[in-house]
């Protein structure tokens, strides 16, 4: 009887724990877009997305495999639910870093949201903000990034549309 209590204690502490580290994996996705790429990224993802929308979450090439695997295992229910949804993540490319986010906004519109930190190829030139109207996304590598999962297909670039998430 000793035994089997203990057993069942293990399972129950075991189950804790393992709860206790998803909640932490989702919330620690959910509350990587902050500053990850420029100042103001969080706010323009947002600007574009619409409020109400499920957050995924956002990873880097240098976050865990936990929270790379939650976000891409959200992304890849959120897209099929028809649900309004944003996630992304950030990786070192050859010559820069730049951020990938993927946003269906609150009306259903399916946005590409493309930052790239140095578009001179690494001699230290500017940055570039795309956004892009997609008619469609696949859940496969869409760039050369490591951890690249999606892929926003058959996009039109918006400048219209990045003006007014600027405010400008």
């Amino acid at each position: 009887m000793l035994r089997v209590l203990i057993y069942v204690t293990v399972l129950v502490f075991m189950n804790g724990c393992a709860i206790i580290k998803e909640l932490h994996t989702e919330e620690s996705a959910k509350k990587s877009w902050g500053k990850m790429c420029y100042p103001s990224f969080q706010k323009h993802v947002r600007n574009l997305s619409g409020k109400g929308v499920v957050n995924c979450g956002f990873f880097s090439n240098l976050s865990n495999n936990d929270k790379k695997q939650y976000v891409q295992n959200c992304a890849e229910k959120v897209v099929n639910s028809g649900k309004p949804y944003i996630f992304g993540h950030r990786a070192q490319g050859d010559d820069s870093i730049f951020c990938d986010v993927a946003i269906r906004d609150i009306d259903g519109n399916l946005w590409s949201f493309f930052y790239d930190s140095d578009i001179s190829g690494g001699s230290g030139g500017p940055s570039a903000l795309w956004i892009s109207e997609c008619k469609s996304i696949a859940m496969q590598p869409g760039t050369i990034a490591q951890d690249s999962f999606f892929d926003l297909q058959n996009c039109t670039e918006r400048t219209d549309i990045r003006n007014k998430v600027f405010g400008e």
